[in-house]
């Protein structure tokens, strides 16, 4: 109800994905359906792209060894990221391979219960929880695969983030995370809390240096074409010019 108040005083709605939209227009939020716009949102391209000095020392610190395959998410650590499935999938996936290390880089209230899981799963020590971190991208770079079963997601901007650092990503098979995600080019996407799926599609990945290769150059790719900072901008100032021309305020 108060959505809709709202909506009624505003000239113009913008949401991030179109899934976002499509949920806007089925609840009726809005009675125009023109005023209910999507701007996908952007990312910076200089603070999230490939470095080409590497990561040798950042993988040290986390006492990671360079044999080790490293499969990493960033999310806050509640209910609705879906990481008490990330924690299951290590587990299956540890259960096929022992090369591989899990990173959870973020916090929040569930920090203590995933860790527990872990320690009830046997595989604590194959787990590194980092708490809050300012240095994502760098982290982002130690990855090998990014994966992410997410519940809920407005947009999914971490998976553009993962993507513009050239990472194959996997996340749940939700409408903004498949907006982001293109399925089977630039990593798959999983049904919700499928833990058993998510291993065997990481496993795939894991697996196969050239796939995950051509998923992270793809992903890229679609970040430089979709999601920039600067097409964000530039599409939100069209749609103020729009607004103002309209209403004669701007000739």
């Amino acid at each position: 109800m108060i959505e809709r108040w709202g909506a009624g005083l505003a000239d113009l709605i913008m949401v991030d994905t179109e899934s976002v939209r499509a949920d806007g227009l089925q609840h009726r939020i809005v009675r125009n359906q023109s005023k209910l716009v999507t701007v996908p949102m952007g990312i910076d391209l200089k603070k999230f792209s490939p470095s080409p000095q590497g990561f040798d020392t950042l993988r040290q610190t986390l006492g990671l060894r360079p044999k080790d395959f490293v499969v990493g998410t960033v999310a806050r650590l509640v209910s609705d990221k879906g990481l008490e499935c990330f924690v299951r999938m290590a587990a299956r996936i540890l259960a096929a391979r022992s090369d591989v290390r899990f990173l959870i880089v973020g916090d929040g209230p569930l920090h203590r219960d995933l860790e527990r899981l872990a320690e009830a799963l046997g595989i604590r020590a194959k787990m590194i929880f980092t708490g809050h971190r300012t240095d994502v991208p760098a982290l982002m770079e130690t990855m090998d695969l990014f994966v992410l079963p997410t519940l809920h997601e407005g947009f999914g901007v971490v998976f553009a983030e993962a993507m513009a650092m050239g990472k194959a990503t996997i996340g749940s098979r939700i409408g903004p995370v498949a907006e982001v995600v293109e399925d089977g080019v630039t990593g798959y996407l999983v049904a919700l809390e499928d833990s058993e799926q998510f291993a065997q599609r990481a496993l795939e990945l894991l697996g196969d240096d050239g796939k995950r290769r051509a998923f992270g150059e793809a992903g890229r790719r679609r970040v430089e074409k979709l999601f920039t900072e600067e097409r964000m901008c530039e599409t939100i100032e069209r749609q103020y010019r729009r607004l103002l021309e309209a209403k004669g305020l701007l000739t």
